[in-house]
This record gives C-alpha cells, structure tokens and sequence, in this order.
C-alpha cells in the first residue's frame, strides 16, 4: 500500500482514498490522478484514470476504509464512490442488512456509500422532533420513517435521513413494507447536507413535494414545481411558522444544552403563542 493511502476492493475494483494534505500521495500516484477530476467544489470526486486498469483516486481520508465483498468499513465522514451497477448495489445493500452506517445510494451506474460524522445524528434527531411538534401543534396525523431506503428499480436507490407521510399517511398505515412507484412517496424528507452525497435531485424520480436539507446551519426549503425543486421561503406544511429559524433556535439550543430542553423550550414557545 501507498504510504498515507487505503486501497479500497470491490468486485475487483481498485480505490485509493488519499491523505487530505497529499493530493497525489506520492509521485508513483501520478500516473492515476486526473486533474480534470478534482475541483474545490467536490474535492471527493472519483477521478477515472485514463489508462486500463480500473484505478481510481478518491479523496481526503486520513483513516482506514475498506469495501470488499466480506467486509464494509468507512470511517465517519468518509465518502466513496465507485462505478457499479444495480445488482453490484442490491449486492452491497444485502451485505450492510440493517446497519444503520455507512449509508448508501445508487444512480446514474454509481453507488456512493458515505460514513455520516457524530454530529449528524443528533442533528437530524432534533430536526425531526421540530417537525414531530409543529405537526402536534397543528393537529396533523401523520406516519414517521428512520431509516428507510427508496427505490425504483433499475433507476435509483436512496436513504433519507427522516421522512414523514403528512397529507398520504393513511395510504402507508400499518405497511412493513412500502412499494414503491405504486405506494405513495414520503410527503417531506429531511436531510442533513453532506458534501459530494447530498443532491436534492435524487428525490425527483418519487416526486417528493417537500425537502428540507440543512446545510452550513442553515436550513434549506425546497418545493416540488413540476420537474424541478426551488427553494421556498415557507413549508407547505407549515406555511405560518418560520421553520429555518425554529430549526436553528432548536439547534443552537440542543447544543448548549441538550435536545430534551430544546424541544421543551419549542413546546412552551407554541403554547405561548396560543
């Protein structure tokens, strides 16, 4: 192995994820590094080589990560992404069973696996227990899924962090399993924005009428409009309530302190308004 560098195998697939402070790693790296492939934008771009050999340079990482057919080990934070098709995905799917990390999503011939950080859980926790109250607050039935995994067949696989059944939950009531292209889609997904793993457009094949991604702590309404999702300045869901700053209010407080105040704080600030 390359000093500072994992190799990563899979189906007889060569990865090399590199130290973030060594983008070649060394010069003997050279020859599989495409500088066409690395932006600042997407530092963890997977750059094809351009000779045969299916080698390709993934980066930063500076722990250990292994994907093979007996063993998957990411590193929080970590991302991969190999080329693959919809069986190398189902494959790897069976193989994670109902580990809850790494996440993983399929499209376009790429499956992506990703190691989400420490900090992203509990996020997501506070900001699905917001939408948990707000919907309380308003009386709205609803249904609540962590975690689940979207797919259509051939087409696209993937995980969401949180997502509700709002105005469709009586469809999905009572389901061990939901199927779908036929079953209704979630009403609103939440996601915790990850760089080179989150696109909001991998919801558009199931026409998901709302997503909330927080991102750079801030949160980011995105509504369905025809073919294409835009950023809104209200939920639909909650079209009276300023959602972005009770989600940051929650946040800042969950950090402070802890996520039992937070939402305590968020039930007596609604009852007050009352």
């Amino acid at each position: 192995m390359l000093p500072d560098s994992t190799l990563v195998v899979i189906n007889n697939l060569v990865v090399v994820i590199c130290h973030p402070i060594q983008h070649f790693c060394d010069s003997r790296m050279k020859r599989f590094w495409n500088p066409s492939c690395e932006s600042s934008n997407n530092p963890s771009r997977i750059c094809p080589t351009s000779s045969p050999g299916d080698r390709y340079l993934i980066g930063p990482s500076s722990m250990f990560a292994v994907v093979t057919p007996d063993t998957i080990h990411l590193p929080p934070g970590a991302v991969v992404r190999l080329p693959g098709s919809w069986q190398d995905y189902q494959a790897l799917n069976e193989q994670l069973g109902d580990r809850s990390s790494p996440r993983i999503k399929y499209r376009d011939g790429e499956i992506i696996l990703i190691a989400p950080p420490p900090e992203h859980g509990r996020k997501v926790s506070v900001i699905a227990d917001v939408v948990k109250v707000l919907l309380d607050h308003l009386g709205r039935e609803y249904e609540a899924f962590t975690p689940i995994t979207m797919e259509l067949l051939q087409k696209s696989g993937i995980e969401p962090d949180y997502c509700f059944y709002i105005e469709n939950w009586e469809a999905i009531a009572g389901k061990d399993r939901i199927n779908w292209g036929v079953d209704p889609s979630p009403d609103l997904v939440v996601e915790i924005a990850i760089p080179s793993y989150t696109d909001v457009n991998d919801y558009l094949p199931y026409r998901v009428p709302e997503v909330w991604l927080f991102r750079k702590n801030q949160l980011v309404i995105y509504g369905l409009q025809s073919d294409r999702y835009t950023v809104e300045t209200s939920s639909r869901y909650f079209p009276n309530i300023n959602v972005s700053e009770v989600v940051t209010e929650c946040l800042k407080i969950a950090s402070e302190r802890n996520t039992s105040t937070a939402i305590r704080e968020l039930r007596r600030k609604l009852a007050s308004e009352n």
